[in-house]
């Protein structure tokens, strides 16, 4: 009879023993799902980085140029402007009024 009853207790700390290191299986599994999820994501975002960075980049090169073109384009208009204010002051106050 004590025989039978530590086998029962074995078996029972056995099942106890089974059940443990499943679950104990099953959260390194699920550790491991999570930890190659979380690598795809680092993955994804650094991809995503470089590609914003890239798009960053070019946008401060054409905000550059349109600085430029900005300034060039300014710089003729004054130009321009000083030219047409020469002739008229050249031409004298009643050409100017009779010529426009």
């Amino acid at each position: 009879l004590e025989a039978l009853q530590r086998w029962v207790a074995e078996q029972a700390a056995d099942e106890e023993l089974s059940a443990e290191l499943s679950e104990n299986f099953r959260a390194s599994a699920s550790a491991e799902a999570a930890l190659l999820m979380l690598e795809a994501e680092e993955a994804a975002l650094t991809e995503l980085e470089r590609v914003l960075s890239d798009r960053l980049e070019a946008l401060n090169r054409a905000h550059a140029e349109a600085e430029a073109r900005r300034t060039q384009v300014y710089k003729d208009y004054r130009e321009s402007l000083a030219c047409v204010r020469s002739a008229k002051r050249r031409r004298g106050p009643r050409e100017a009024s009779n010529g426009s």
